[in-house]
């Protein structure tokens, strides 16, 4: 059985253990890699003791049907801590408890679970883990061992794991602390999903039933329905398009209708347009010929001006004419004949009119004839004329009926039948006017509400998308915290890991495996009731140990280095006087010394055996060293050499001076130390090389 990675790095079951359970007082079951092998009979607890631990431990659900592998309900965690009826408990504590490692840095997690039962009274149950590393039996228990061992109670169990871990006493809050440190599922339905496949893969395996077919029941049954949460913006989507559907209908009608009206208006105002137009073009003739009339006007006014002084001339001469006329008028007027004749006139002019009026009246008869004739015509004509009128005035009620009821204006049929009563008789259109501009009005009205409505609505939408994305944002936060939690969880875990695996592969700075928790108890704490520091702290507490040790070796080893760096700089000195002399000298005694200066003052010439020779070529290094030791052992090394001829100058104090003056004595065919030596003066010696040889 194993839980999710962590850097290639899984949980792994490691070990199951029951505490006053069932027929276990304490006993412990390890797995290889994650896997158990329970061997027996039927009946003999294999189910039992798996079922007490998957899913009880995953979950925590206590349900009967959950505890038996084939769903009865017949099993109860009371029965398996009171015992039965007849010789059980009255009352009882037992733990269960699964222990998980990661095989590559060795660090563990323990969950599991306490159950206190009491005849006639509900289960209590507490969960709990431990995260900082101690392991029951070794680092914990579980039990206080007073003589005989005794469950904890679940606030000494508390008291016991203190930061180390934690307990929880709800179901819920117990199945989502084992889903964060162990699987790390999004949501505790997902995880709440795997435990129920684990329960229906189960089943099948114990009733000897798995088969394709039922491997795809069960399958396709852990499948997680949708929520509410998830439907919710697709069912709202669905809603919103349902309402910009109908909204779009309604505008395209509207539209259509406005349309109709706006057809029609223009018509309306061409026809205004051209009546003016016309108006405008009567006014604008009328004009010039008004401009035209007052032209010729002024023309006349002037002709009529000389007229009229020639016709009050003329008036003044026909003036002075008729008075003379008048005055001999009244002269003939006074006789009868005169008279007589005026009668005649009067009634053959009398008789002349009477004549011509016959005349007249014959003429406006016939001319009345032939106007009945075009009369009669006309009214033919305007007949026809009146029957295509109404025709057209129907039709253009039908158009207007039309769209009267495409804009909904009521008005318009007292109109229709106000002119259909009075159809001969002259219409006046202005109230109808007056309703149209009053309606019209309504109708702008209506355009700026239905655009106000318009702009509402879109805000609504706006605003409902806004809802939908502060919701949206919301559960996308909620799932992020829910990720960053896991994950925050995960790096303190794989930190805990690095931990373990870098003192593991520490050589100096190695941390006890009892003080281990500690840090891992750190590393949990942080963020909620520690900070880096608190782990820091941990590990220096063990750095400054070893730091210690090491400053003491290191001050050691130092003061050891320095002796040998000053014994070495005295030897380096040394050597280099050594090395700066051709012949080094070798310790003399202050006799020896001042014998030599004797000798010089007596100009006598002596050199010391040492720098009158040197090794042959071919002569060993271990040859060399074991002859020079020699040579100073029996003195001759530092012996002098001087030619004989002075040795009757050396006194006998020159002989007690502890210095070594070296005679000659050849010995022929035998062996001596030109073997291994050579004569090699300085340059500068008085010595000869007879004298060495």
């Amino acid at each position: 059985f194993m839980a999710y990675k962590t850097n290639n790095n899984t949980w792994i079951i490691n070990r199951i253990g029951l505490i006053n359970f069932w027929y276990y007082d304490e006993q412990e079951f390890y797995f290889s890699n994650g896997k158990l092998l329970l061997r027996g009979t039927n009946g003999s607890g294999k189910s039992v003791t798996m079922q007490s631990f998957i899913p009880l431990l995953l979950d925590g659900n206590k349900s009967p049907e959950r505890l038996d592998p084939f769903g009865s309900r017949a099993r109860k965690l009371e029965n398996y801590l009171l015992g039965e009826d007849e010789q059980g408990l009255d009352e009882n504590t037992g733990y269960l408890y699964m222990e998980f490692i990661k095989k590559e840095t060795g660090n563990t997690i323990t969950v599991g679970m306490g159950l206190r039962a009491r005849k006639g009274k509900p289960l209590d149950f507490w969960g709990f883990s431990i995260t900082d590393g101690r392991r029951m039996g070794s680092d914990f228990l579980l039990y206080k061992d007073i003589g005989e061992k005794i469950p904890l109670s679940k606030q000494e169990l508390k008291n016991r794991i203190g930061s180390g871990g934690d307990v929880k006493e709800g179901q819920g809050d117990y199945m989502d602390m084992v889903n964060r440190l162990l699987f790390g599922f999004e949501n505790i339905e997902e995880y709440d999903e795997l435990v129920k496949l684990l329960v229906q893969l189960r089943t099948p395996k114990l009733s000897k039933e798995f088969k394709p077919t039922v491997v795809y029941e069960i399958m396709n049954n852990s499948l997680q329905p949708l929520s509410d949460d998830d439907l919710r913006p697709l069912s709202e989507a669905i809603e919103n398009m349902d309402k910009i559907k109908s909204h779009l209908e309604m505008l395209e009608e509207s539209k259509k209708a406005a349309d109709r009206l706006g057809m029609e208006y223009n018509k309306y105002n061409r026809f205004v347009l051209l009546e003016k137009a016309k108006e405008f073009i009567s006014c604008y003739d009328e004009l010039e010929c008004t401009e035209k009339s007052e032209i010729q006007l002024k023309k006349e006014s002037e002709v009529y001006k000389e007229n009229q002084s020639l016709a009050i001339e003329e008036h003044q001469r026909l003036k002075s004419d008729r008075e003379r006329l008048d005055h001999r008028k009244q002269q003939l007027e006074e006789s009868d004949f005169f008279k007589a004749s005026q009668e005649i006139e009067k009634i053959k002019e009398e008789l002349t009119r009477l004549e011509s009026d016959q005349k007249t009246k014959e003429e406006g008869l016939q001319k009345k004839k032939d106007l009945e004739m075009k009369q009669k015509d006309k009214l033919v004509v305007l007949n026809k004329e009146k029957e295509t009128d109404i025709q057209g005035i129907e039709d253009l009620f039908k158009e207007m009926d039309m769209l009267a009821k495409d804009i909904y204006f009521d008005e318009h049929e007292f109109m229709r039948k106000e002119l259909m009563e009075n159809f001969l008789t002259s219409y006046k259109f202005k109230s109808v006017r007056q309703l149209l501009d009053h309606y019209k009005k309504k109708i702008s009205e209506s355009k700026k509400a239905l655009e106000e409505h318009k702009v509402i609505e879109r805000r609504y939408d706006e605003s409902l998308q806004e809802t939908d994305e502060a919701r949206r944002l919301r559960d996308e936060a909620r799932r992020t915290l829910d990720k960053a939690v896991i994950r925050f969880d995960e790096t303190k875990e794989e930190y805990t890991e690095s931990i373990y695996s870098w003192e593991k592969n520490n050589e100096q700075l190695k941390i006890p495996t009892a003080d281990m928790p500690a840090v891992t108890r750190a590393i949990n704490g942080y963020g909620t009731s520690g900070s880096f520091d608190a782990i820091v702290t941990e590990i220096r507490k063990h750095y400054n140990n070893v730091a210690s040790e090491h400053q003491r070796c290191i001050l050691k080893v130092q003061s050891i280095k320095e002796g040998l760096e000053k014994n070495l700089a005295e030897k380096q000195a040394e050597l280099l006087e050594w090395q700066n002399k051709k012949d080094p000298e070798p310790l003399r005694d202050n006799k020896v010394i001042n014998n030599r200066k004797n000798l010089e003052k007596k100009g006598i010439p002596f050199l010391p055996f040492y720098s009158a020779v040197e090794f042959q070529s071919d002569t060993p290094d271990d040859v060399k060293g074991r002859l020079e030791e020699a040579l100073i052992d029996m003195g001759i090394l530092d012996a002098l050499i001087i030619p004989e001829k002075y040795f009757d100058q050396i006194s006998n104090d020159d002989i007690e001076s502890a210095d070594k003056i070296i005679h000659p004595n050849p010995q022929f065919f035998r062996q001596d130390l030109t073997t291994y030596l050579k004569p090699a003066m300085p340059e500068e010696s008085s010595i000869t090389y007879e004298d060495v040889e």
